[in-house]
């Protein structure tokens, strides 16, 4: 706001490219278009060795098809990858199919993966620390800020944000892919299970 008034961001280019022009910077767009594209790619190799690391790990600890647990001659887990490439291209066809709603469909589905395994973290956290009051461990060995309103007002808050991506329609494809995924994951621990 301080090198351009907000009422002159129009929305048909990048602030940043706006702004950078408005500076006599030569080629911004294209600059910033190599900032932005250099970040994407290394975000999506630090994704992919990520969770193709974690596949492997759940695989080699029997949680995981044991494809999964398979890696090539230097160590690379590959079918893991190929899932994620997998999942890359999902996002290139949505990208070419619903282009106009392919980024909030992406944003909200991130945001239910996140708000779900956090939530999963705290009630983990609340089942110990109740487990550890019944059998007598010392729980101020590790203190908890606000135990136990804390704990259970972040609980409140995600569970707040879960209901605001059914609230709204833009987000509600997340909620509804959240749950159906959750769904065939929580089918496929009971088969495994039962075998």
């Amino acid at each position: 706001m301080s090198l351009a008034p907000w009422d002159s961001i129009t929305g048909e280019a990048s602030p940043f490219v706006q702004i950078f022009s408005a500076l006599g910077i030569p080629g911004a767009a294209h600059l910033l278009n190599a900032v932005v594209i250099t970040a994407a790619v290394s975000a999506i190799n630090a994704d992919t060795f990520g969770a193709g690391r974690m596949m492997f790990a759940l695989a080699r600890q029997g949680q995981a098809p044991a494809a999964l647990g398979r890696t090539t001659a230097r160590g690379v887990p590959i079918a893991a990858v190929l899932i994620m490439i997998g999942a890359l291209a999902v996002g290139v066809v949505l990208n070419a199919v619903v282009p106009e709603s392919a980024f909030a469909v992406v944003a909200s589905l991130a945001t239910f993966a996140t708000v779900w395994v956090w939530l999963m973290i705290l009630l983990a956290h609340l089942g110990m620390r109740r487990r550890m009051g019944r059998e007598g461990a010392q729980a101020d060995r590790f203190p908890v800020p606000l135990w136990p309103v804390g704990p259970w007002l972040a609980v409140a808050f995600i569970v707040g944000v879960i209901v605001l991506l059914a609230v709204f329609a833009a987000t509600r494809i997340a909620l509804l892919v959240g749950v159906v995924w959750l769904i065939l994951l929580g089918a496929a621990w009971a088969i495994r299970r039962r075998a």
